[in-house]
């Protein structure tokens, strides 16, 4: 999935995805666009599955994620988070909640295939670097599984929130 986003003339850090990395990125307040690979589950409100410093399961429940993004910043940073994730709406919400313009996920309600999440990123973040609008861009993306005969049924899994919001930056 790196790869693919790499090819699209994004710039990427990768790194795993640990409470530390994330609150060095938010931090540094030069991060404004965050990809999130990671699994969700929801139950018990909503579960965001990290790692710890042995790459093992660090579980973070949706309710402290405004925290983890807010605290020792007035304002914040990261105005796009794309959660590459079945059933991550919930926590998306929570990302926005936070202070973040545009959140890109999966309803909770779904699951999607491996490889839409794949095509869906690259042809999302190919068309940002391209200078579509964020709303361009989720439309592209959703465009490419519809024209995938075997990806079809993922496309209205995706949602970009929060929903009616101003996306055509």
């Amino acid at each position: 999935e790196i790869s693919k986003i790499r090819d699209t003339g994004c710039a990427v850090t990768a790194q795993a995805a640990t409470i530390e990395a994330l609150r060095s990125l938010i931090a540094a307040s030069d991060c404004h666009a965050l990809h999130l690979s990671v699994h969700c589950a929801v139950q018990q409100g909503q579960l965001l599955f990290l790692e710890d410093q042995d790459g093992k399961a660090n579980i973070v429940r949706a309710d402290n994620i405004r925290k983890l993004l807010t605290q020792g910043q007035d304002a914040q940073s990261i105005h796009l988070v794309f959660l590459n994730s079945c059933h991550s709406y919930t926590l998306g919400s929570r990302f926005v909640e936070a202070g973040v313009r545009h959140v890109v996920c999966v309803r909770d309600e779904d699951e999607v295939f491996d490889r839409s999440c794949g095509l869906f990123a690259s042809h999302f973040w190919s068309a940002l670097r391209s200078g579509r609008t964020v709303r361009e861009a989720f439309g592209c993306g959703t465009a490419a599984l519809e024209f995938d005969a075997e990806l079809r049924r993922d496309a209205n899994a995706f949602a970009l929130l929060p929903e009616g919001g101003e996306h055509d930056v």
